[in-house]
This record gives structure tokens, sequence and C-alpha cells, in this order.
């Protein structure tokens, strides 16, 4: 993607109030995830975590969990999301059983 098409998806992104998480290890960016508060009937408000993405190189080292434990730090802050949902498992199967993970821990909460 060069500069001009990034600068579009970002514009876009900002549009639909998707919020970028972005995991960086010395100025390099290692893992990715949006998220997006939602309300929607019959659900009502939700956080949905979506497009979790992280560089072949550090996954397995906990990158992916700390992204989503930030996701879940700022739907605290916000008070008004009582859950979230899991979207997307891009890149990686291996997200499905963190997603999962992540989900059992909001069920018991």
């Amino acid at each position: 993607m060069d500069a001009s098409e990034l600068a579009l998806h970002w514009d876009k992104a900002e549009r639909l109030g998707i919020i970028p998480l972005v995991a960086e290890i010395e100025g390099k960016v290692i893992g990715h995830l949006d998220l997006l508060f939602c309300e929607e009937l019959p659900l009502g408000s939700f956080l949905l975590l979506d497009v979790l993405m992280v560089h072949n190189d550090y996954r397995r080292s906990g990158v992916a969990s700390v992204l989503i434990k930030e996701a879940e730090w700022l739907a605290k802050l916000a008070k008004t999301v009582p859950a979230h949902f899991l979207s997307d498992v891009t890149g990686n199967p291996s997200n499905i059983e963190l997603f999962w993970r992540a989900w059992e821990r909001q069920r018991q909460r």
C-alpha cells in the first residue's frame, strides 16, 4: 500500500469510528487490532474486535494478548460496553484460540 492509499484507508477508518491499536517495538509495527464501539438491537452496546494481525516474527509471544487486554481496558473506560464480540481471525488460525479465551474471560465477569 503506498502513502496515498494508506491515507485514504485511515481517513475511511476514522469516518467509520474504527479505533486502531498498534503494538510496536523500537518503532517497528509488530501487531494491529481494529476496534469499533457498536450499538445494535437486540445486542445493545458492544465492542467489536476486528482484524487482529501479528507479524510472523512475533507470534506466540503475547502481542495479541496485550492488544486484546488493551481493548478490554478501553471498553471498561467507556463503561457503556458490557461485552465485546470477536470478528476476523486474519493472519493466523491460532487467533481463534486466543479469541475464545478472551470470550470466556468476558463471560465469567
